[in-house]
């Protein structure tokens, strides 16, 4: 349809990544569950973290995945350079541990991966894997 997308971007709202983003909430939700609230927006095309947030907050939102051939995401990765702080290491231990993998799921987030976890065995031990 001739004209489908300028019409489309004229209308539509960039709460965040465009160049104003809307003001601030003043009962403190996300933009996402705030601008369904108020009725100013229908459909929001956003993360899953963004998603779970405003169904949280919000009880009218629900969240739908996209089909998978569609879906865009990120991968997120850990690790700790050699010679690093003792705390550093712990900080590590804790994100790749139940409770921390339990925080990071509750967020919409999969496990994070460590750079062994992407190389053979034989290689990884030859970097000094994470413990």
């Amino acid at each position: 349809m001739p004209g489908a997308r300028a019409r489309l971007r004229a209308k539509a709202l960039q709460p965040t990544g465009g160049p104003t983003p809307p003001p601030a909430d003043p009962a403190g939700r996300s933009v996402y569950a705030a601008l369904v609230a108020g009725g100013q927006a229908d459909i929001f095309l956003t993360d899953c973290t963004n998603a779970l947030q405003a169904v949280r907050e919000e009880p009218a939102p629900r969240s739908v995945a996209v089909p998978a051939a569609i879906q865009a995401g990120a991968e997120y990765g850990v690790t700790v350079l050699a010679g690093a702080a003792p705390a550093d290491q712990a900080f590590v231990d804790f994100v790749l541990g139940p409770r921390g993998r339990a925080l990071l799921e509750a967020q919409g987030f999969g496990a994070p991966w460590t750079p062994c976890s992407r190389r053979s065995k034989r290689r990884c031990e030859a970097t000094q894997p994470l413990r």
